[in-house]
């Protein structure tokens, strides 16, 4: 997760990622799949926080712009 995040870049990376970025509820304000080392997401304004996921996660998930993701506390570690 990062935070405060609008963009992202993918100079140095190794291999491609999803991304999600999210509005300060949780949001999905959008989605990149399997993003390549070297591109560059857009810039999005709404935008609180980005998350960045194993490649092929949103398609495994159907995460798209306009969902809402929700975190709860793992038992573990409380």
């Amino acid at each position: 997760m990062l935070m405060p995040c609008k963009a992202v870049h993918m100079v140095g990376m190794r291999y491609p990622i999803d991304v999600v970025f999210l509005d300060r509820n949780g949001g999905v304000v959008a989605t990149y799949h399997r993003m390549e080392p070297g591109s560059r997401s857009h810039w999005h304004q709404g935008a609180e926080m980005a998350l960045e996921l194993q490649a092929g996660t949103l398609e495994t998930t159907q995460t798209r712009a306009g969902d809402s993701l929700q975190w709860v506390p793992c038992p573990e570690a409380a």
